[in-house]
């Protein structure tokens, strides 16, 4: 999957205050490079900053519930 050129970026702060909780930005920063639970934030690094889209922040969360969703149904939850 990668970021469509027409959508708009933003810092990975700016993507943090988009998320349920307000997740550190260190937070954040570790799912773009390490994801969690087998799923990555999709992010683009310009020189030493990073960005994302809202579709990647949004394509992110629902991968990580999907994957909840399937891990409680295979534990018979």
């Amino acid at each position: 999957m990668s970021m469509i050129a027409s959508s708009e970026y933003m810092t990975l702060t700016q993507a943090a205050k988009l998320i349920p909780g307000r997740p550190h930005l260190s937070t954040v920063h570790r799912w773009g490079q390490h994801g969690v639970k087998g799923v990555k934030l999709e992010t683009l690094r310009a020189g030493s900053r990073v960005f994302t889209t809202r579709e990647a922040v949004e394509t992110f969360l629902a991968e990580l519930n999907t994957t909840d969703d399937d891990r409680l149904k295979a534990e018979g939850c």
